[in-house]
Order: structure tokens, then sequence, then C-alpha cells
């Protein structure tokens, strides 16, 4: 079952699939955790720049290798290296969130 995410979709998806006995994978959608990258990307990057668009390639990388906590970790401490706006650390935080929770 491919999903985006949310909390609410896994839980159903899961009781729905027990109610009815089917075994179930979970498949989180790929365009959701690159758009949650580009977020945080653009935090630490101008926009336009190809080092934002390394950095993304290479966090996907690491996601899609399992490594989705570490992932999360290394926006947390970027993050905290930064003097941020409440909103960028809330994007930040965000993102690292998201990956830690859909590990």
């Amino acid at each position: 079952m491919l999903v985006d995410g949310q909390g609410y979709q896994h839980r159903s998806i899961k009781r729905i699939a027990k109610q009815r006995g089917f075994a179930l994978t979970i498949i989180l959608d790929i365009v959701h955790v690159i758009e949650y990258l580009w977020d945080a990307a653009h935090i630490f990057f101008d926009e336009s720049s190809h080092s934002a668009e390394e950095w993304v390639s290479n966090k996907l990388f690491e996601v899609l290798n399992g490594q989705g906590r570490k992932v999360a970790g290394s926006i947390r401490m970027s993050a905290a290296k930064r003097d941020l706006s409440d909103k960028q650390n809330k994007l930040a935080e965000t993102c690292a969130n998201y990956l830690t929770t859909n590990k």
C-alpha cells in the first residue's frame, strides 16, 4: 500500500488489513520524502544553488539506504548550528520528524 506518511493512514490501513486478514507492505511515497528534503535544503542553501540539489540527492540516497534517522539527526544538528528564524527551525524539525516517524 502506497502512503504519504500520515499517521492516520498507517493506522487505518493496518486496521483494515488486520480485519480482512491481508498481508500488508506499506510503501512510503518517495515524492513526499523529496519534498520534505527540499524544504530543509532551502533552509541551508540558496534555492537555485547546485549545493542544494547535491545535498538533496545525497540525503535522499541515505534515506533510501535505510538511514532516515541519521539524516534527521544531521538536519537537526545543522539547524542547531545556525541562527535560523522560528519558521526555518520549524521546517527543519518538521522534516526531521517526518523522516524519523517514517523510517
